[in-house]
């Protein structure tokens, strides 16, 4: 077995890096692997790129017999643009997290994962909620669709709706051809709103009515185009607050958790 042979191996070549490849992957499982010496955990099907950077990673990055590195796809983080998150980002999360709290995370991540609700991830700046946010898309069914980030906090309010909903040749300045919008970029797989608590009035309800519909509008265009995708958003602003004092669609609130 994977776990026999990792102890072997570590006991009689203590420095040969070893990426754990398994069909019957869990949560627990690859914290187990990690802390028994793994340097990364895959599980099956998984992408041969995503395998081949990693052995390359761990082949040129550090000295021989150095502590297991985490390794990220360098394009994991690109923001507004698509990045598959295979189920070992679970091990990315934080290393070695043993404390009762990390493991009900780790918990709720393998239940919530699979289905296909909205999911609303809230915490302080610097928590890691995009990670979260990756774990969940990678221990879905859509893993193999695309993960696409959308940084509402940093894109201007004018903007964002071109970015998220595309538009049509001409609709306004600028537009010198048809675009596809982050929202269409996602069908087949995850969506993730970052800073969703920064969007206007005006985005909260366009984007309310997507989640109502599933269809979206590209600006200057009234044909409906029908997006199937998962929706993950997070926020350090206090949501519950913000619609209490009305600057918050409530319904929204609820659409989104």
């Amino acid at each position: 077995g994977g776990r026999a042979l990792l102890h072997e191996i570590k006991e009689q070549w203590p420095a040969l890096p070893v990426i754990i490849l398994t069909a019957f992957g869990s949560i627990p499982d690859a914290v187990a692997s990690i802390h028994k010496g793994a340097s990364d955990y895959l599980t099956k099907p998984f992408d041969g790129k995503e395998l081949v950077a990693k052995v390359r990673e761990l082949l040129h990055g550090g000295q021989v017999g150095d502590a297991p590195t985490k390794v990220e796809k360098s394009n994991s983080n690109t923001k507004g643009k698509s990045a598959s998150a295979p189920a070992s980002t679970i091990t990315d999360i934080l290393w070695g997290g043993k404390s009762s709290c990390m493991q009900e995370l780790f918990d709720l991540l393998e239940r919530v994962a699979p289905s296909e609700v909205s999911v609303l991830i809230s915490g302080e700046s610097g928590t890691g909620k995009e990670l979260v946010a990756k774990a969940l898309h990678g221990l879905s069914n859509r893993s193999d669709g695309p993960f696409v980030v959308v940084d509402c906090g940093a894109t201007p309010a004018g903007l964002l709706e071109s970015e998220l909903f595309g538009h049509v040749k001409g609709s306004f300045t600028h537009a010198l051809k048809d675009r596809r919008g982050l929202i269409e970029e996602a069908k087949g797989g995850t969506l993730f709103l970052d800073e969703i608590g920064t969007i206007s009035p005006e985005m909260q309800t366009r984007l309310l009515r997507f989640l109502q519909e599933r269809t979206i509008r590209r600006i200057g265009e009234s044909k409906p185009i029908p997006v199937e995708c998962r929706v993950l958003s997070a926020t350090n602003a206090d949501l519950p607050a913000m619609v209490r004092e009305g600057s918050f669609r409530e319904d929204l609130f609820f659409r989104l958790k």
